[in-house]
């Protein structure tokens, strides 16, 4: 019976440090830094890091900021510029790079008020927007996007086993004690 108990404990401590070592970021911080206004676009944004880690499927756009005044309205309507011109289903992307920009944020899908970025190749791309301050080519240089939620930290999950394992042996000394005294 303890032998077993040693065995479930050992597992699911290495099941807890696997899946908290695989947790990933969900919030980031963005900024753009317009080239021709010097206007700064800001914000949050919510989505999943991919296996190459630099590219965020976006699902949300949050507290935009122009300048370090809100823009006044929610963005409700996230999408892929990609799906707007051939309705290819692709995810709306970004990256920390500023490689892979593919993301529409607006007011509605009829996007009276938004933005968008968009950098297939490298160096092309646009961020415009009905604010009327930006209307420039894409500069990666001028894009950033950082972590806001930390990945979960390694040191917690290495206490979590061994507590485990501390429990586990003072269980099998509780259990030698108890047989010892029955004899």
């Amino acid at each position: 019976m303890a032998m077993k108990f040693a065995i479930i404990t050992v597992l699911v401590g290495v099941y807890f440090v696997c899946a908290a070592s695989a947790a990933q970021a969900i919030g980031f911080n963005f900024s753009y830094l317009s080239s021709i206004s010097g206007d700064v676009l800001t914000g949050m944004l919510e989505g999943d890091v991919q296996a190459d880690n630099d590219t965020v499927i976006v699902s949300a756009v949050n507290m935009a900021n122009v300048n370090g005044s809100p823009v006044g309205f929610p963005f409700t309507f996230v999408d892929s510029l990609s799906n707007l011109e051939d309705a290819s289903g692709v995810p709306p992307t970004v990256s920390f790079s500023g490689t892979d920009m593919d993301l529409i944020a607006c007011d509605s899908a009829i996007c009276d008020e938004g933005f968008f970025m968009e950098n297939p190749a490298v160096v092309e791309g646009e961020v415009t927007s009905s604010f009327d301050f930006f209307d420039d080519t894409f500069v990666e240089d001028n894009w950033s996007l950082t972590s806001k939620t930390a990945v979960v930290p390694e040191p917690a999950t290495l206490v979590l086993l061994t507590s485990g394992l501390f429990g586990m042996a003072a269980y099998r000394r509780w259990r030698m004690h108890q047989v010892t005294r029955n004899r």
